[in-house]
């Protein structure tokens, strides 16, 4: 035989192993860079071991040699695809691999063990190696990026020749017939395919070994890419130098644009003869540091720049060679501005401390509080002493409020001023003339805005005073003098942010002061009121009751009732129908006026109640019930009993006049039960009429006296809103404007509610009144209120009528506001007022063009609260055309009004002349 297999196999092992080491040193040097090359080594070494396995043929066991022995080197040849996947960051799911390789076992024992067939077990090998081969060549020729394909090609031919070898393999198969299972003794065939597998295997190595080596010189070319670019993008100050000297190799445009230097600066010089170390001990630290720990990370130093300005620079460093010479790479990270900044927190810390400790300070008094924040904003600006005044806008007149301990050493004046007009102020009133922050760094100097001040006076070397703000208004002044340096815009700003602060402080604690009164008001009010005043749920739960309610009831106490009763529809009302129709009411309409009903006590006795009540809500928005009950059983009684009079009085009537014909007796008995009639009339009249004062005076009071909470509400929850809004969400800013919302339009609706409770009481004026010139006066008044609406008004001259002018004013104001109004939304609003002759009488009218009405509902229009348009659409209280009805009425008047949807309104009212 001229090719001996034994040989060409031993020879192959040699060459493997050969292959083997030298991907072994492949791996070491890349093993930290590159994926995947691990499995290089393992297939090259199960490849190996198979190779040794077969040359063992004879001496080991059949399976060790043949299926062992394949099954290794198929598994070599998987490896080496996955590799391969791992070497260019590739993935892919291998259990269709996983499933060849397992098949390949089976195969190739079945033929090797049980029915023995060297040419099948040769076919099962090339099909093997031919699939997994295919999808390495396809890998590197395709699969890969076309960038990096320069770097595979050579790789991927070699893999495509090895599945050439394999198809040519399986070819032979079905073209030559096999007669021969003998390994060692085939024919020329198959020891050329394993001189061509040798060879294969050799090109194998070798293209690897270069695709490792270009794709390591890439990255090292991409690396020093990398480097270069980081090194002259870094907006640090970086550079290169000698160890030894300090001699500049590089610097970037960073150290350029931080150091002011050119580059033809730096170019031959040095860190010590350009003097970048503003200390040298710093740079004899530095080299130390980098000789025995080899870097230097963020030490903070000096360094002097072109402009022989200091800089502070945050400092590292490393030790690099460069052609055999220690050099340092080193950056500095201008952090001067920095620093300032710090400078600036720390002055901001300082006022936060400062407020901090006000805002901690226990005074008793706000005077007390404004003398301890006086000494602090002193203390702040480093000033000696200092003042407080507060500023009244419409006088034009400053109050002393305090002055600084300093002042009253330094100050011999006998009878100081306290009190200061603004156009006899000299240069400390200027703040508030200028509306600005005023510094006077030579106060000894000439100045023309200097008057001076009066013998005994502290002496002033230098002077700044601010305003104090709420909102476009200045409420405050206060002034420190005699800093050592200069004041400037930062002690303009640490002084106003903190007096500011304290100032709302103060209002805030006015305002408790305020809330407290008020709620000390409202509950005396509470508990002290004869009428039972009330809050409920909707579904009947009693919230709250005073101890007038308890007592109309028949409890001892607010607690217990509240305790007792849950269900208020069944427990309280006789008829739990009257619950329903009156929560009916309250939902249609938010008001319940003049509700009467028959209700139960604790004891199951019932009596007649009045109920007046509004709809409302409370912070969380559920809404709940509350008003106040009157007990009119007295007053009931009393009807009852006039309407059982006047029955019988008709019954006597009747029969006395039956009577009448045959005896006068019986007229002067008539009479005589007239007269007793009568007197009971005028008893219950006079009873009703106090009944009606008393609630009239209620009414009058309740609505008095709820101004000032509501107030406060409005106040505190202005104050949240302002000073604390950011401690608030979405949600909690919304609440609050709710509650300023309801509070103001409660405000107005007291305001109404006590015009009308006045009109009531007002005692009639007649004099002549000059309705035209009144109306010009009420609608140039409207109009400067709300000067961005151009409304034509046009007003009939010389209408005089005979009334009361005080209660008149109030009726044409009312109307012209409710005109004023529903014409809101045209385009060209227009508003008449004239007068003319209807069946004989003086008729005056106010005709607009707004919104009209629907005249269905103009039964409505004149009761009190009644609303044809929502709140969200027009705003009021609903008391407006009701106060008008009552003054016309109370004139003997009439008034009446007509309107049409979207073409306006017309009222109408006559007054009876004398």
């Amino acid at each position: 035989m001229l090719l001996d297999m034994r040989t060409i196999i031993f020879s192959y092992v040699i060459t493997d192993i050969v292959c083997l080491v030298v991907m072994v040193l492949l791996w070491q040097q890349t093993r930290r860079r590159f994926a995947g090359t691990v499995f290089f080594v393992f297939d090259f070494a199960l490849q190996t071991t198979a190779l040794f396995l077969i040359v063992l043929r004879g001496q080991i066991p059949d399976w060790m040699s043949m299926v062992l022995a394949n099954a290794l080197a198929m598994t070599g040849a998987l490896l080496g695809y996955l590799g391969l996947l791992r070497f260019f960051g590739k993935k892919s799911a291998q259990i269709h691999n996983y499933i060849l390789l397992a098949a390949f076992v089976l195969i190739h024992a079945y033929f090797a063990l049980v029915q023995p067939d060297l040419a099948v077990r040769n076919l099962n090998i090339s099909v093997v190696l031919l699939i997994i081969c295919f999808q390495c060549a396809w890998l590197l020729l395709r699969g890969v990026e076309p960038g990096i394909r320069q770097l595979t090609w050579g790789v991927g031919i070699v893999f495509t020749g090895y599945c050439v070898m394999s198809v040519i393999r399986i070819a032979e198969f079905f073209i030559t017939q096999h007669v021969s299972n003998d390994y060692f003794q085939p024919g020329l065939f198959e020891p050329l395919v394993m001189v061509s597998y040798q060879i294969w295997f050799i090109l194998l190595t070798y293209s690897l070994a270069l695709m490792f080596n270009k794709r390591l010189m890439l990255e090292i070319a991409t690396q020093e890419e990398k480097f270069s670019k980081a090194f002259h993008s870094s907006p640090y100050a970086v550079t290169i130098t000698r160890m030894s000297d300090g001699q500049i190799i590089e610097v970037n445009e960073g150290f350029l644009n931080i150091t002011g230097y050119q580059l033809a600066d730096v170019k031959g010089n040095s860190t010590i003869g350009m003097h970048l170390w503003d200390r040298e001990e710093d740079r004899a630290f530095v080299i130390g540091e980098l000789a025995s720990k080899g870097k230097v990370y963020d030490r903070e130093f000096q360094f002097r720049i072109k402009s022989d300005k200091r800089i502070t620079g945050l400092f590292s460093a490393e030790i690099i060679t460069i052609n055999n010479e220690k050099c340092i790479l080193a950056s500095i990270n201008d952090i001067t501005k920095r620093k300032e900044a710090e400078k600036a927190i720390q002055r901001n810390e300082l006022r936060l401390r400062k407020l901090l400790d006000i805002l901690q300070h226990p005074s008793e008094t706000i005077q007390g509080f404004l003398d301890y924040a006086l000494e602090q904003a002193i203390e702040l600006t480093e000033s000696k002493i200092g003042y407080i005044y507060h500023y009244a806008e419409d006088r034009k007149e400053f109050v002393l409020n305090t002055w600084s301990k300093g002042v009253m050493a330094e100050c011999t004046i006998a009878n100081p001023q306290t009190r200061y007009e603004l156009d006899k102020t000299g240069i400390w009133g200027e703040a508030v003339r200028q509306r600005r922050s005023i510094i006077v760094n030579d106060f000894q100097d000439a100045h023309p805005l200097k008057k001076g001040y009066p013998a005994g006076h502290a002496q002033l070397l230098k002077f700044m005073t601010i305003p104090i703000f709420r909102g476009e208004s200045i409420v405050g002044v206060v002034g420190v003098a005699n800093k050592e340096n200069d004041y400037n815009e930062t002690d303009i700003l640490q002084a106003s942010l903190l007096m500011e602060a304290v100032w709302k402080v103060t209002d805030r604690k006015q305002a408790e002061d305020a809330l407290r009164e008020s709620e000390r008001q409202y509950k005396n009010l509470f508990e002290n009121s004869m009428e039972g005043i009330f809050q409920t749920t909707p579904e009947g739960k009693l919230i709250s009751a005073n101890m007038a309610l308890a007592k109309i009831f028949g409890y001892e106490c607010p607690e217990e009732m509240i305790g007792a009763v849950h269900d208020i529809a069944g427990q309280l009302y006789a008829n739990s129908a009257e619950r329903k129709k009156a929560t009916n009411v309250l939902r249609e309409k938010g008001y319940l006026k003049k509700f009467e009903c028959q209700m139960r006590r604790k004891d199951g006795t019932t009596f007649w109640a009045l109920i007046n009540a509004i709809l409302t809500e409370n912070q969380s928005g559920a809404n709940y019930f509350e008003g106040f009950i009157i007990d009119i059983n007295d007053r009931k009684r009393a009807e009852e009993e006039i309407i059982g009079l006047n029955v019988e009085l008709e019954k006597k009537v009747l029969s006395r006049t039956h009577d009448l014909r045959n005896s006068q007796l019986a007229l002067l008995s008539i009479v005589e039960d007239l007269n007793a009639s009568n007197q009971k009339v005028a008893f219950i009249n006079q009873s009703l009429e106090a009944t009606n004062k008393e609630l009239e005076s209620f009414s009058y009071s309740v609505s008095h006296d709820l101004r000032a909470p509501l107030r406060s509400i409005d106040g505190f929850s202005q104050a949240l809103l302002e000073d604390y809004q950011k401690k608030f969400d979405d949600t909690g800013r919304n609440y609050l404007a709710r509650i300023r919302a309801a509070t103001q339009n409660m405000g107005m609706l007291i305001d109404d509610m006590l015009k009308l409770s006045r009109i009531s009481r007002f005692e009639l004026r007649r004099e002549s009144v000059d309705l035209s010139k009144m109306f010009r006066e009420i609608a140039k008044n409207t109009q400067m209120d709300d000067p961005a609406r151009i409304i034509d008004v046009i007003i009939q001259k010389d209408i005089v009528v005979d009334g009361d002018s005080a209660l008149l004013r109030i009726a044409l104001t009312d109307l012209i506001d409710n005109a004023w109004k529903f014409t809101g939304k045209e385009a060209r609003p227009k508003i008449e007022f004239g007068a003319t002759d209807l069946a004989g009488k003086k008729v005056v009218f106010i005709r607009d063009n707004g919104v009209g009405f629907d005249m269905a509902y103009v039964d409505k229009l004149f009761g009190t609260f009644q609303r044809l348009h929502p709140k969200n659409e027009f705003v009021g209280t609903g008391i407006g055309l009701a106060t008008v009805k009552r003054i016309i009425t109370r004139h003997g008047g009439e008034v009446w009004a007509e309107g049409e949807i979207g073409k306006g309104a017309v009222f109408y009212f006559t007054l009876p002349e004398r």
